[in-house]
């Protein structure tokens, strides 16, 4: 398993428990891939998530200079082709980074970043928005399919706001609000359904994650988009129940 996503991913709350869950009797033996492991990453889990990331930055970032922060770092599937330019390379990624082996899933978890600036009053620079993100979704994907043909590439569909308005306060001030974000993020599941729903033989799948969080529960009273422990136990068990599904189907 290789998950791939932003802040929700990078405090891997999820992942962790997406690894407890997998070891309870009676599942097959798992690996996760990725060469991120942060403090609190608990035995055998790793991942590829780093705070503010985005469909377009994984599929395109390079950093010539990097710091060895996440922040200024090229994406872990970029590198430098034999004329020196920045060139998408997943077969290398899975041949340098995961001993050869490629993955079974690859879980993607993204999608704030990517819109969470658009113009929520104004339709046209949320299409745009959105636009950006499928286009570069498109080739992500593209590049995952042809490294690892047999991979199931699930696409977890991005996950409800809290429902309190101060918690946009909180972290924005005046800046963004939760109704705002609400209608973008309504609008993203919308076209993620529309563009990627329907493409099993592609080996696309999409995960309902927003429907297992309690967006009130579920969430802290001072962050708008970042799950508490409860909701973040939520999102693994719907990721844990579609690889459960995925797996009894593959028998």
């Amino acid at each position: 398993l290789l998950i791939v996503g932003d802040s929700l991913t990078h405090g891997t709350a999820y992942p962790n428990e997406i690894a407890r869950l997998l070891s309870l009797p009676g599942n097959p033996h798992w690996k996760m891939l990725g060469t991120h492991k942060p403090a609190g990453s608990a035995i055998g889990v790793a991942h590829e998530g780093y705070g503010g990331w985005t469909w377009q930055r994984f599929a395109t970032a390079y950093e010539p200079h990097p710091d060895g922060t996440y922040r200024k770092r090229s994406s872990p599937f970029v590198y430098l082709d034999e004329e020196g330019k920045p060139t998408l390379n997943v077969m290398r990624y899975i041949r340098e980074e995961c001993e050869g082996e490629p993955p079974d899933f690859v879980m993607f978890m993204l999608g704030i970043n990517d819109c969470y600036n658009a113009n929520p009053d104004d339709p046209g620079s949320i299409k745009k928005d959105i636009d950006t993100m499928t286009k570069h979704a498109e080739i992500l994907l593209a590049a995952f399919h042809q490294a690892a043909p047999s991979a199931s590439l699930c696409i977890s569909l991005t996950t409800p706001p809290n429902s309190r308005e101060e918690a946009f306060q909180a972290n924005d001030g005046s800046k963004y609000h939760r109704w705002g974000w609400k209608r973008i993020q309504h609008r993203l599941i919308q076209r993620l359904i529309a563009d990627f729903a329907g493409r099993e033989t592609d080996r696309i799948y999409l995960v309902p994650t927003p429907l297992n969080i309690d967006p009130r529960d579920g969430y802290p009273l001072d962050n708008a988009v970042h799950p508490n422990a409860q909701g973040y136990h939520q999102i693994s068990a719907s990721i844990y129940s579609f690889l459960k599904h995925r797996l009894e189907a593959r028998r």
